[in-house]
């Protein structure tokens, strides 16, 4: 029987898991990996101009203390390594069939596109991830949390309970749906929505779930942002120039989330549980 030779993952088109080193790509394995306990293949994108590709096949894998990026072998970048302990943050989104992943730590910032039509085993890795790097601070037993039908928006809802991990004991929440409004230019009538907010504080991690993206909603996308509790400085109620935020601040940056007036008062309250959670006297 004739031998088979390996396909270019550059022809691969869809995601999948990889357990170990036999089940990666050929061509990357051939370049060289490190050891890993989880592994996931990312396809590159489909051609734009000129049959080019903007980003290539990539491969992300979890070690015993890393998190590793490794571009094709064909692609002049080099591979990156994030150590799991200087990861403070982490960003997925998702707008149609445009997706990332955006990791913080160590003063870099690393961000891996992707096509979300295979999204399976890109949450697999993800919740793995996730546990790799906002760790049990074991001041409570695991608890299952299900927001459901609790509140009045799906979207919202659904994206909760997918981000929360085994692991993850909520602790307080803050709510601000999608709004319809009619806004009047000139003699015509237009309907704006303003995005949506959902905060979630737990004993491992501040998310932030939001259907913003560059400003704008999004009714066919969202933007999750997790940063690990220890990173958290400061939690905020304020009122600036523009109307009330609510803030979430850390070395790196500040979360700024816009308040409704109505909702001044709950914003209020949950930027002051969450500054007893973080001091630790609650």
């Amino acid at each position: 029987m004739d031998r088979l030779e390996p396909v270019d993952s550059r022809q691969y088109i869809v995601p999948f898991r990889i357990a170990s080193r036999e089940e990666a790509p050929g061509d990357f394995v051939q370049a060289g990996l490190p050891e890993f306990h989880h592994g996931l293949f990312l396809p590159r994108s489909d051609p734009a101009f000129f049959a080019r590709s903007p980003y290539p096949p990539r491969v992300l894998l979890l070690t015993d203390s890393a998190l590793v990026i490794v571009p094709h072998p064909s692609h002049p970048a080099a591979a990156v390594q994030m150590e799991l302990s200087a990861i403070g943050s982490l960003e997925t989104g998702n707008m149609l069939l445009l997706g990332w992943i955006e990791i913080g730590g160590g003063g870099a910032r690393n961000k891996v596109e992707y096509n979300t039509r295979c999204p399976e085993p890109i949450d697999d890795f993800l919740r793995e991830l996730r546990r790799s790097i906002f760790l049990p601070t074991g001041e409570a037993p695991p608890q299952a949390v299900h927001f459901g039908d609790s509140f009045d928006d799906i979207k919202f809802s659904r994206a909760g309970d997918g981000e929360l991990d085994q692991g993850d004991n909520v602790a307080l929440t803050f709510l601000s749906l999608p709004r319809r409004r009619m806004k009047k230019y000139w003699l015509i009538s237009k309907e704006v929505w303003q995005p949506g907010d959902f905060l979630i504080g737990t004993d491992r991690r501040f998310i932030w779930i939001t259907d913003r993206y560059n400003g704008r909603y999004e009714r066919y996308g969202r933007v999750i942002r997790s940063l690990r509790r220890g990173d958290i400085q400061a939690v905020s109620f304020r009122r600036e120039e523009n109307g009330a935020v609510l803030g979430i601040r850390c070395d790196a940056h500040e979360w700024t989330i816009a308040v409704d007036g109505e909702l001044e008062t709950a914003a209020a309250e949950f930027a002051d549980a969450a500054s007893a959670m973080l001091q630790g006297t609650t």
